[in-house]
């Protein structure tokens, strides 16, 4: 990359993550308030689920938090988003595929992000960061965890290229409702932490142990804010915060559901998670299986094989309709040069109805490492 310009933003920004005295919020509630930083979007869209995704019931609970990084803690600074995708996110992708590294930078994001101003940042824009410069890691970034104002070296720009995502996607932006529940599920089961911002009140701010189910719908709103939902049950959505383990249920929460509907409003996904590896040995990380919707994300190559499945689908049984999911193997990692093959089972419905659906005949693919990127055959 092009060298950077080592620039220091001044200080004396007032950042509208601070803690005020809010209208309608005593002062003795203010003074106990974390800061936020999430940037609510200005156009709606709408939840989109893929047609048959839900020809089999979706799991009754989900929970990824066995691969969560540590919870982290944003201090005074509005630097929700970053510590929301970079540190809990990208944490969590490491720790699935088995990377070496696994902590991430938030502030090499949040300072690109916040046009010099500690007053948070947009969603949008971190996933952006992340797919085109990269991120960081913690051990790399001098400039700490509160630095806002100092943009990166060109030293750490370089390092942060060796760790960039694929492709993201926006669930939905506005109020959740059902389709966005169904979203979050959706994904959450297909194995994606969901990156998601929301309104936050009282109930959330007084979260804690033995009381981490926030239900409030009704208390006043004092901002947006950003975490990382990480599993799910009949109560609500767990989320992964990063307010220190003093808050909740050390770091973690629960959203009921009557929340997620109505305050939730915007979730994003990563659909290919580091596209070059960071141990800059090539190699290959692992790629997990399960159940696949949307050729968002596939490898290069894949997602014309698996458009060119559907149509020799249709050709075979003209009277039936591809349901929109395959079943897949997972891949373990592997070293540049090395082959690894994975799985297919389509899930077709034939001239029978939905009672006929069924997994169509498997087929082996192969794979091959190259230079820590993983290539379609």
């Amino acid at each position: 990359m092009a060298s950077q310009k080592f620039i220091t933003r001044p200080l004396g920004f007032i950042a509208t993550s601070l803690i005020l005295s809010y209208a309608g919020l005593s002062a003795s509630y203010a003074a106990q308030l974390h800061p936020m930083g999430a940037i609510p979007p200005k156009q709606i869209k709408a939840a989109s689920i893929p047609n048959g995704s839900f020809a089999a019931p979706l799991p009754t609970q989900v929970d990824l938090t066995p691969w969560t990084i540590e919870v982290g803690d944003q201090g005074s600074i509005g630097s929700c988003v970053a510590w929301t995708i970079a540190h809990s996110m990208l944490g969590w992708y490491a720790n699935r595929t088995g990377r070496a590294e696994s902590h991430f930078s938030p502030m090499f994001m949040y300072s690109q992000i916040n046009h010099g101003v500690d007053q948070g940042s947009k969603p949008v824009d971190g996933f952006n960061l992340a797919i085109s410069l990269g991120s960081d890691t913690e051990a790399d970034y001098y400039q700490g965890n509160y630095n806002w104002y100092t943009l990166p070296t060109s030293a750490e720009f370089d390092n942060a290229s060796r760790h960039r995502i694929g492709v993201s996607r926006q669930l939905f932006a506005g109020a959740a409702g059902s389709n966005g529940i169904n979203a979050i599920k959706l994904a959450l089961a297909n194995s994606q932490p969901v990156a998601i911002s929301f309104s936050v009140r009282p109930g959330f701010d007084a979260l804690k142990p033995g009381n981490s189910l926030d239900s409030d719908t009704t208390g006043t709103i004092r901002g947006y804010h950003a975490v990382l939902a990480v599993g799910y049950d009949s109560s609500g959505l767990v989320i992964q915060n990063s307010w220190g383990t003093q808050w909740g249920a050390n770091g973690f929460g629960k959203l009921s559901w009557q929340v997620v509907s109505q305050d939730v409003i915007e979730a994003n996904v990563i659909d290919s998670a580091f596209t070059v590896n960071g141990g800059g040995n090539g190699q290959c990380p692992s790629m997990a299986g399960g159940y696949l919707q949307t050729t968002a994300g596939l490898v290069p190559g894949e997602k014309d094989f698996y458009n060119l499945k559907r149509s020799q689908l249709m050709t075979s049984y003209p009277s039936g309709r591809y349901v929109g999911g395959d079943g897949l193997s997972a891949v373990g990692s592997a070293s540049d040069g090395q082959v690894s093959s994975r799985t297919w089972r389509p899930e077709f419905c034939t001239a029978g109805g939905v009672t006929a659906c069924g997994m169509a005949s498997a087929q082996t693919i192969q794979y091959t490492c190259q230079k820590g990127v993983w290539k379609f055959q």
